[in-house]
């Protein structure tokens, strides 16, 4: 009897360490990158042995504005290989941080997109171009530089793994909200997606924890119910400008959201929040 009950206490631990495991979205993608300067086709390059490309990891730049250099008006052009296992309720995408060139992307021979010159962050969806069946997948992208800036991948990419009811990248909002009474207080608005084709219920749980990892406050949705495509959810915080949680608004808060579907653990998303 004794020892039933150790063998209890035993999984008991084991499941709860599993349960705080941290919830993965993001995957470094900054490795093994192949590299090139051509002015072939992709169709060309594709049929090319790696003998001819340079390997490389991101951040990687080739020219720096303030370095007189032939290289500046060179078109370079990335690729990498990998695998992915990707089961039917998941979706993938890549995250790149910023590109600062004119930039166009293929995924296994997919164009998926041309780019003008800016550094913001972008993502492409992924999930229909690619292989999950041990067959190699391949991803490659061709900069076209300008004189006036660094040329080269500067930043980072992650490849994001979701599943189909999750919050999209870069998905959370906090927004400040004016009232009568000239006071103001702050709603997180969440973008929800829902890539089924039929709507799902979910519960949304966002629980918030103060610059010390403390929890001090926990908003609930329960079945919440997600149609096909962008739902945005808007959750209110119950303190304002003049009162933070903690008598200080300058403390930064982190927001944990969780979904949970079917009470299962689905999607976790972290969002920093400012008070002003």
């Amino acid at each position: 009897m004794k020892n039933g009950f150790i063998l209890f206490l035993l999984l008991f631990v084991l499941i709860s360490c599993k349960e705080q495991e941290p919830f993965k979205r993001n995957f470094d993608f900054n490795q093994n990158w192949y590299f090139t300067f051509s002015d072939n086709t992709i169709s060309t390059l594709n049929a090319s042995q790696n003998s001819v490309w340079e390997l490389v990891n991101f951040p990687h730049t080739w020219h720096q504005p303030q370095v007189s250099s032939q290289l500046a008006q060179k078109v370079a052009y990335y690729k990498k290989h990998f695998n992915l296992n990707l089961s039917y309720n998941q979706k993938a995408y890549l995250w790149f941080s910023g590109v600062s060139d004119d930039s166009e992307y293929w995924i296994n021979g997919h164009k998926l997109d041309n780019r003008q010159s800016r550094d913001s962050s972008f993502y492409y969806d992924i999930s229909n171009y690619i292989t999950s069946d041990g067959r190699v997948n391949e991803v490659m992208f061709k900069l076209v530089p300008s004189l006036n800036d660094t040329a080269g991948m500067c930043k980072n990419v992650c490849l994001v793994k979701l599943n189909k009811l999750h919050i999209p990248i870069e998905g959370t909002h906090l927004n400040r909200v004016e009232s009568a009474n000239s006071q103001s207080s702050y709603q997180l608005s969440i973008n929800l997606y829902n890539a089924y084709s039929n709507h799902q219920t979910v519960d949304v749980v966002t629980e918030v924890f103060d610059a010390h990892e403390k929890p001090i406050l926990e908003l609930n949705n329960h079945g919440y119910i997600l149609k096909p495509g962008k739902t945005i959810l808007k959750q209110a915080l119950p303190f304002n400008s003049l009162s933070s949680p903690n008598g200080k608004k300058t403390d930064p808060y982190l927001a944990m959201t969780k979904i949970y579907s079917n009470k299962k653990l689905v999607d976790v998303y972290q969002t920093e929040l400012k008070l002003k």
